[in-house]
């Protein structure tokens, strides 16, 4: 048998094609499926791979053949091959979650967030950028983040990606710590310890505002470095205040200065009684609501007068500081007046011996104030000069003079008294007559211009003496007084009853 060499095998002509493949977006252009063979013959087998045109999600994708192999014991060279794409090919969105992170920060009245958000699963290669926010500017616990924006860098516009966005509900937006301070102040005493300037507040967001801030002093006294503490404020943040930790701070160089006033005399009118008391009060021009006067005053002397100066004696001001939240000013009053005080003038007529004449002497008596310097003079005259008792005496033309004269109005010029005048046994005049009593051994002088009896001498003789008498008493004999008994005096005899 002969063999033929020219025999020929030409190779099959076949196609490799990509296979339909789905998946979910991986980041790769990764197939899983196989491409397959249009033909091969019993025995041989295709060994290959395809793969995505590209990474990106989407649909109707063209697969590859990337590589391939037939065994058919002749390393493949049996087979004319062409590959072929598939069209059908698809790559799913990947679904993801995009979450805000939680995130703390202190307020600054911002809802902003500088933490960022995370994915749940992300390629490799590719990468995230976003931004989240707190849901309101306030401070809390709690506070929910929400993701404000973010974008995939995938190559594909973020499209390899479903995604849904997720909150965080773990943040915290802490308070801004600021102190609320009272501001200096300077005012004069008003009785309170209000201040009217406002407290002050370092640190607060712009937006933010303190309003209705009360301070006020640490009481109402005048004095330096007074402190002045905050009463009440309130921060209109949006959220009455919470969004701060306030602390509150004193101020220790407030002043209340003394408040300057006048404490004056007062108009008063008396009459006039020897001093230079007043009973009308001295006045404060202010005081503050609660704050009392206690204070005298006095006349500048105690004479009667008009227009008289009226002086703050002494005052006291109770302020509950001894007065020292005033600076006083003591002001004189010129409409004083003291008018003079009226004087009654009353005589007492002094007995005499009948002289002959109708002088009398009589003594003063008024309702001048004790101690005051005051002479009075009249003229005073019995009604006739006969001896007799209770006898008128008429008072004219009085007078005062003196020192304090000029503080009394004389309210009578004339006035009357009684008196007695005895009758009187004196030579040169005999129609005084009178009884002398006899058995006694002294004898006095009753010359009338002494105007009263005193011891001359004793005569103890048995007989006469020339102008004596002799164990005789020498009397004054009131009229009308029966002395029962007669005696003789040089040869003379007189009656028992006086004339």
């Amino acid at each position: 048998l002969g063999d033929n060499t020219t025999g020929v095998i030409n190779q099959k002509s076949i196609t490799v094609s990509a296979s339909t493949d789905s998946k979910t977006y991986d980041g790769t252009k990764s197939s899983t499926a196989t491409p397959t063979a249009s033909w091969l013959a019993t025995g041989d087998t295709l060994s290959a791979s395809q793969e995505y045109a590209d990474k990106n999600a989407g649909n109707n994708k063209t697969l590859t053949v990337t590589s391939y192999s037939i065994d058919d014991g002749n390393h493949g060279n049996n087979y004319s091959v062409t590959l072929e794409d598939n069209t059908n090919g698809v790559i799913n969105q990947k679904s993801i979650t995009v979450s805000a992170s939680t995130d703390s920060k202190t307020y600054d009245g911002t809802k902003v967030s500088t933490a960022a958000p995370t994915a749940s699963w992300l390629a490799t290669g590719d990468t995230l950028s976003g931004s989240q926010e707190y849901a309101d500017k306030n401070a809390g616990s709690n506070k929910t983040l929400t993701v404000t924006s973010y974008s995939i860098d995938d190559g594909n516009h973020g499209n390899n990606y479903s995604v849904t966005v997720g909150d965080n509900t773990t943040g915290i937006i802490n308070q801004k710590s600021v102190t609320v301070s009272a501001s200096t102040d300077s005012k004069a005493y008003d009785g309170t310890k209000a201040s009217t300037a406002a407290p002050t507040v370092n640190g607060l967001i712009t937006g933010d505002v303190l309003t209705s801030a009360v301070q006020e002093y640490a009481d109402k006294n005048a004095g330096n470095n007074k402190t002045l503490t905050v009463t009440s404020y309130s921060i209109d943040d949006g959220n009455h205040g919470n969004n701060y930790s306030v602390t509150l701070g004193d101020n220790t160089t407030g002043v209340i200065n003394q408040k300057s006033i006048t404490v004056s005399a007062s108009t008063d009118s008396k009459t006039y009684d020897g001093t230079k008391s007043s009973i009308a009060a001295p006045t404060a021009s202010w005081l503050a609501a609660g704050d009392t006067l206690s204070a005298s005053q006095e006349y500048a002397d105690k004479n009667a007068g008009s227009n008289k100066t009226l002086t703050v004696a002494s005052y006291r001001i109770n302020d509950g500081n001894q007065g020292n939240n005033y600076s006083v000013t003591l002001e004189d009053s010129t409409n004083g007046a003291i008018a003079p005080k009226g004087l009654t003038v009353s005589a007492n007529g002094q007995n005499k011996l009948c002289d002959g004449s109708t002088e009398a002497t009589v003594t003063y008596s008024d309702n001048r104030i004790s101690g005051d310097n005051l002479n009075i003079s009249g003229t005073a005259q019995f009604i006739d000069p006969n001896a007799g008792a209770n006898k008128i005496i008429t008072i004219s033309g009085i007078r005062i003079s003196g020192n304090d004269a000029s503080n009394y109005s004389l309210l009578n010029t004339s006035a009357t008294a009684t008196a007695t005048i005895y009758s009187a046994i004196y030579q040169t005049e005999p129609y005084c007559a009178a009884v002398i009593a006899a058995s006694h051994s002294d004898v006095f002088d009753v010359n009338p211009r002494n105007r009263q009896m005193v011891p001359v001498y004793r005569d103890t003789s048995q007989g006469q003496a020339d102008g004596y008498l002799s164990q005789a008493f020498l009397a004054v004999i009131p009229p009308g007084v029966n002395m029962g008994g007669y005696i003789s005096i040089s040869g003379q005899t007189l009656g028992e009853t006086a004339e």
